[in-house]
């Protein structure tokens, strides 16, 4: 996605600056009337050397450097986006006074707007509109109105997050072309394969990304990030459709109530009906399943008659058929969910008789190798599952999906048959599982 404005938060910065040059610079400012591009270039540069920025970076290692680097990237697509603070230290105690310290000690060309805090989020034009605050109720509005917001934490995560935001296209790009090779490879129809966006543990803002790529499938593993993440779209879904619904959602913090709100029913279903398809991909329990059933478009993961019969109850429930596939521990591994292959077709035949649950087709995670091929005996057993299965005609059965294959085997898995394939590393880049 093409990063079209970067802005950054800086209130204190050029309070931060000031005692900054006086600290190591050991002289007073130079008289603010006088412009001296020489003498300020030298102040720059001890200040940059020091670490100094602006009290969000000031304690942080590596703030100046961050900023300095997404300057000389992105240019002037960098702008401050800054509010006027109470007075600290007698620096900054207004507007001009900020504009002017802002012209003198901050890089040629960088623009500084002063803005009240609730007139951010005007500055938002899509999704290519980044703030950097470490304020998390700004990040929250900026996100409603339509941009990207990175809740500033630390310089390495935020260059982190940039960073991906910037190559997720292209990650995306680049993985299409594979799925074409494989697919010619195979002799099969591109489109008969579909590429899961597997997004457990990323920001919500990544997905936007993804989705401004042209990704319309995601895959989750956790019913409460999942359940977070519909939230939040269908908090943006509920604004988009009457202040009224928007006004009662936020007003009565629904977003944690989601079970007792038509609001959110509603942007639910707008999601689904809008090609926005959400899959579960994770371990289930059967005590969970009234969480996900009717709010994503295929349970990929269920591998016992019990959890079935318990999506059957919500599903009855709502009046809905909810599609599934039956996981299948393929390389009998104990530290893996998933029927085993000889219970598989037992498991298939007893759940063809529940009447809002349809089963799709079989999933698969075999044993991890650092060998793509390795994976691609069990690819091909469970295609041979599922023909088997196929075979039998039974009721609200047909076998038409085969999910398997991830970041490291997914093109073996497409020679194999696989119709659904999960990537989420190659996409999104390495997880931080101390966020899910």
């Amino acid at each position: 996605m093409k990063i079209e404005k970067i802005y950054f938060d800086m209130d204190g910065v050029l309070a931060d600056f000031d005692r900054g040059v006086k600290e190591i610079c050991h002289q007073e400012p130079a008289d603010q009337s006088v412009r001296d591009p020489e003498r300020d270039n030298i102040l720059w540069k001890a200040v940059k050397e020091a670490g100094h920025f602006y009290d969000m970076l000031e304690p942080l290692p590596g703030g100046i450097e961050m900023f300095m680097s997404m300057w000389e990237k992105y240019g002037e697509r960098c702008e401050i986006l800054s509010g006027i603070p109470k007075p600290r230290r007698g620096v900054v105690t207004a507007e001009e006074d900020k504009r002017s310290w802002a012209k003198r000690y901050l890089p040629e060309g960088l623009k500084v707007n002063i803005v009240q805090r609730e007139e951010k989020k005007d500055y938002v034009k899509g999704p290519g509109y980044i703030l950097i605050d470490d304020y998390a109720k700004n990040i929250k509005e900026w996100v409603a109105a339509g941009g990207i917001g990175i809740h500033h934490v630390s310089a390495e995560k935020t260059m982190k997050e940039i960073a991906e935001i910037d190559m997720i296209a292209e990650n995306i790009k680049s993985i299409e072309k594979r799925i074409d090779a494989a697919c010619a490879r195979a002799g099969r129809n591109r489109e008969d394969v579909r590429l899961i966006a597997v997004s457990k543990t990323k920001p919500i803002e990544m997905i936007y990304e993804a989705m401004d790529a042209g990704m319309t499938d995601f895959g989750e593993n956790y019913v409460q990030e999942l359940c977070g993440k519909l939230e939040t779209f269908a908090a943006a879904e509920v604004r988009e459709h009457g202040s009224e619904a928007a006004d009662k959602f936020f007003a009565e913090d629904i977003c944690n109530q989601t079970s007792g709100c038509d609001a959110f029913q509603a942007a639910t279903d707008r999601n689904l009906k809008n090609d926005i398809r959400w899959h579960m991909i994770g371990h289930l329990q059967s005590n969970k399943a009234k969480y996900v059933t009717g709010k994503v478009f295929l349970i990929h993961s269920v591998d016992s008659y019990k959890l079935a019969a318990a999506i059957e109850k919500e599903a009855a429930k709502a009046g809905i058929v909810q599609d599934i596939l039956i996981e299948i521990n393929i390389g009998d591994e104990a530290s893996k969910s998933g029927i085993d292959r000889s219970e598989a077709i037992e498991l298939v035949k007893q759940i063809s008789e529940l009447k809002h649950v349809h089963i799709c087709g079989l999933m698969c995670i075999p044993p991890v190798s650092d060998d793509p091929e390795a994976s691609r005996p069990y690819f091909r057993a469970i295609r041979e599952i599922s023909d088997e299965i196929r075979s039998l005609n039974l009721p609200e059965v047909d076998m038409r999906e085969l999910s398997m294959g991830m970041t490291g085997d997914f093109e073996a898995a497409i020679e194999e048959g696989a119709t659904y394939i999960r990537v989420g590393t190659a996409i999104f880049g390495a997880r931080d599982y101390s966020k899910k």
